[in-house]
């Protein structure tokens, strides 16, 4: 079983995100652009107020998404 299905029969929101650098998306990746790019990211997901509870979210990674998601609760 891989983590869409996991998160699929938990019936929660996901939010998949592609750094900058890495699949298709511009920009060259980097320490300081990472850090950035979670801002942004957890940003994005608070400002959606209407369909997201921000006492409810939750920051999952893997690989270099979870140094990120380290970067964010430190």
């Amino acid at each position: 079983m891989d983590w869409f299905e996991i998160i699929h029969k938990l019936g929660v929101n996901l939010m998949c995100i592609a750094y900058r650098g890495f699949s298709e998306s511009e920009g060259y990746p980097s320490e300081a652009g990472l850090k950035l790019d979670t801002i942004a990211i957890v940003e994005s997901a608070l400002n959606q107020s209407n369909i997201i509870d921000s006492k409810r979210l939750f920051l999952c990674g893997r690989s270099l998404g979870g140094a990120a998601a380290l970067h964010l609760v430190t």
